[in-house]
């Protein structure tokens, strides 16, 4: 496994790999890892998207309760716009971007400071909402490509979902904007790193993830510098 995890780095840091999966707007094509490695503000999302359908209420990611369709934390989209969004059972609160189209690969990312502070980045530009929610209760899983439970489902390629235990820096989250593996940027605090290449892996814990329903693997985006 060391083995493998060196050849890993070894590709990213060279910039030989460029892959995604396709999310074809369907409720059964998700991926779900069964335990989450954050369960509380401060963390951090990172993925890349491409947008086949810009309509509202797509989810790229979402860390949430055990129970189904409970409380949670997502990177996904309103109308034309990419949000970061909190629910705790009550008001949602979302930062939302600028407009999104379809057939544009974007970078996409969402830094949770606090219960009353996140924001949204679309190609590094931020966009912030302060309001105060009560806690998300223990979270316990990750879901990718759709609501939990139901709904929400994702129509587009994804690639290179992260999460990390702090809130990156305006900086880092630029730097992510420019193609730079989340594998470079503050490696210490990421905790979950799944590229979506031809298998669903997370390579941070090196550990691959059963529930997984997603079709086939597609071009990617430019990244890995």
């Amino acid at each position: 496994m060391k083995t493998l995890r060196f050849i890993l780095l070894l590709t990213v840091l060279t910039g030989a790999l460029q892959a995604a999966r396709t999310f074809p707007n369907d409720l059964t094509k998700y991926i779900q890892l069964n335990t989450t490695p954050v369960t509380t503000a401060p963390m951090t999302f990172s993925a890349w998207v491409k947008f086949s359908s810009t309509v509202t209420g797509q989810i790229l990611f979402m860390v949430a309760e055990s129970t189904v369709n409970a409380h949670a934390l997502w990177l996904g989209t309103t109308t034309n716009a990419l949000e970061a969004g909190e629910w705790d059972g009550g008001p949602v609160a979302r930062a939302q971007s600028g407009t999104i189209s379809t057939g544009v690969w974007y970078h996409a990312g969402g830094v949770f400071t606090s219960l009353s502070s996140r924001a949204v980045f679309l190609d590094g530009v931020k966009t912030t909402n302060t309001t105060t929610i009560g806690s998300v209760h223990t979270p316990g899983k990750v879901v990718v490509g759709r609501w939990d439970g139901a709904g929400s489902a994702l129509q587009g390629d994804l690639a290179e979902i992260a999460i990390w235990n702090v809130a990156l820096t305006d900086a880092e989250m630029s730097t992510l904007a420019t193609g730079v593996s989340a594998l470079r940027v503050r490696p210490s605090a990421l905790v979950l790193y799944i590229p979506l290449w031809d298998s669903v892996f997370d390579y941070k814990a090196s550990r691959a993830i059963t529930t997984n329903t997603t079709t086939t693997t597609v071009s990617g985006p430019r990244r890995y510098r």
